[in-house]
């Protein structure tokens, strides 16, 4: 699945493109999602740090994001996302548990991406960082984020797994 020779390459690249741009109908998703579940494995089997747990594949990038609520958290970067949810330092990071609402810019669109999250997992101040689990996004926007993060993986062969 990794090598560029790989049928399953050209495929699942060919789906990201049209994921993140004008986005994949009912049956290219069904296929998509089989694919990508295949390269998290082979990922899973790469760093098992972790990785074991996930159910969407997640990059190392840093997209601005917009706290929405709740209202005393600030716009920040992220250090880490995929279809399923973000990693972002905070100088004071939530209780686990607590809900957010999000808004993630991504140079694909105009608009920014609007996900409701949840946090699952907060590393104190003075290095601070939340994990956040998606609870509510628009499928369409899951593909984007899912599409450029196989993007990202691919064009740097997997860096971070």
């Amino acid at each position: 699945m990794l090598g560029s020779n790989d049928p399953g390459f050209a495929e699942i690249l060919k789906l990201s493109d049209k994921a993140v741009g004008a986005g994949l109908s009912d049956p290219e998703r069904e296929r998509w999602r089989t694919l990508t579940e295949e390269f998290l494995r082979v990922l899973q089997n790469i760093s098992l740090s972790g990785s074991e747990r996930r159910k969407h594949l997640r990059a190392t990038t840093g997209l601005p994001v917009q706290v929405l609520s709740p209202a005393e958290l600030r716009g920040l970067l992220t250090s880490s996302i995929g279809g399923g949810g973000l990693a972002m330092p905070m100088g004071d990071p939530p209780p686990v548990g607590t809900s957010l609402e999000l808004s993630i810019s991504v140079s694909q669109r105009q608009t920014p991406i609007s996900v409701k999250a949840r946090v699952v997992w907060r590393r104190p101040s003075p290095n601070g960082e939340i994990g956040a689990v998606f609870t509510g996004i628009d499928v369409g926007d899951q593909d984007l984020l899912e599409g450029a993060v196989i993007k990202l993986l691919l064009e740097n062969r997997v860096a971070g797994y």
